[in-house]
């Protein structure tokens, strides 16, 4: 991609910030999965040269955990999600590193985007720290941290919590080169969302020419879209980039027979529209009675398709599930066709 279309690509980006921040966007004032607060990262247990024994019985019995030498904290909870439990594991291992490390560092990529209350998608639990030069550590002993060196300029540094973090622009950047395409694009969606600076964003891109990944980077840029409200919906749109390239639309405004309602990904074209079920939006509490939300949800679906389009819905199942996916988004895009050719 050439310099002048990622800027463009940014440029588009920072209209639709800019539409979001001022309420004009309808997704603006719909369900996301943003995350209310930045995760916090656990303290560790403080204690004495006296408080040594009593820690080691505690940490035999099971009472406490040994996370790094010198490092001790409370196991986690039983009844936490897996997914909850692999986001806890990692923050753990954060302050563990901070803790014992004897030269500076900053926690960085996927990690430092965790930090700052990104969305992430396989990114695993190692911790990803950046050295302004090689630590000479053996590595092969550390199988939770990801070890990076290179320069940082003080402009790409910031400390949250009391950790020290690369910035959102600076963790976006180094994340979208290095994860695979489809955890980069839920990352780019989420760090734009989060208000990642977009001028900041095209200066580090433009620093890192020639660096492994900045051609996916661009990439991904061209298919960042701040409005994907969830990361399901944005592994949706990649999968829709790859049996179409183009980049499809978001919140599709349909006129139907009992109001306008919005498809969550589609390609207005074909009239095909994919909804993300992410069962969140019907799990009560804050969302209402999920038996209304589903019905309601079932209503809204039969007056899409008397309106002429094709709605597919996609499960977190089927995002787990790549092949799936892929197989599901061409199928969908090959009824599409047929459909547009029957009814002209």
């Amino acid at each position: 991609m050439r310099r002048a279309e990622y800027a463009e690509n940014l440029q588009r980006i920072a209209n639709l910030q800019r539409s979001a921040a001022d309420g004009s966007l309808v997704t603006s004032r719909m369900y996301s999965a943003d995350r209310a607060t930045e995760p916090e990262v656990p303290a560790k247990i403080e204690y004495s040269a006296q408080d040594r024994r009593r820690l080691a019985e505690r940490v035999r019995s099971g009472d406490l955990e040994r996370i790094r030498p010198g490092v001790l904290m409370v196991p986690i909870d039983d009844g936490l999600r897996p997914h909850e439990v692999s986001e806890l594991a990692t923050l753990r291992t954060v302050r563990a590193v901070v803790e014992r490390s004897r030269s500076s560092l900053w926690v960085s990529h996927q990690t430092a985007l965790l930090l700052h209350g990104c969305w992430t998608f396989r990114s695993g639990t190692a911790v990803h720290v950046t050295h302004l030069s090689n630590p000479n550590i053996d590595r092969e002993h550390e199988t939770d941290i990801v070890r990076h060196w290179t320069k940082l300029p003080g402009r790409d540094q910031c400390i949250l919590g009391g950790i020290p973090v690369t910035t959102l622009e600076r963790s976006l950047v180094d994340s979208i080169r290095t994860l695979d395409p489809d955890s980069a694009l839920v990352a780019a969606d989420s760090a734009f969302r989060r208000g990642a600076s977009t001028v900041l964003v095209q200066r580090i891109v433009a620093e890192s020419i020639g660096k492994r990944g900045i051609i996916q980077a661009r990439e991904t840029l061209r298919q960042t879209d701040p409005r994907s409200a969830s990361p399901g919906e944005s592994i949706v749109r990649a999968a829709m980039h790859r049996a179409r390239d183009v980049n499809p639309s978001l919140q599709v405004p349909v006129k139907t027979r009992i109001g306008t309602f919005w498809v969550d990904v589609g390609w207005p074209d074909l009239k095909v529209g994919f909804e993300f079920d992410g069962a969140v939006k019907y799990s009560g509490g804050a969302f209402g009675d999920p038996e209304l939300a589903q019905r309601e949800r079932a209503r809204r679906v039969r007056a899409l398709e008397e309106a002429g389009w094709l709605i597919f819905e996609v499960k977190w199942a089927d995002v787990g599930d790549p092949v799936r996916l892929d197989a599901l988004v061409y199928d969908a895009f090959l009824l599409g066709l047929a459909h547009m050719r029957r009814t002209g």
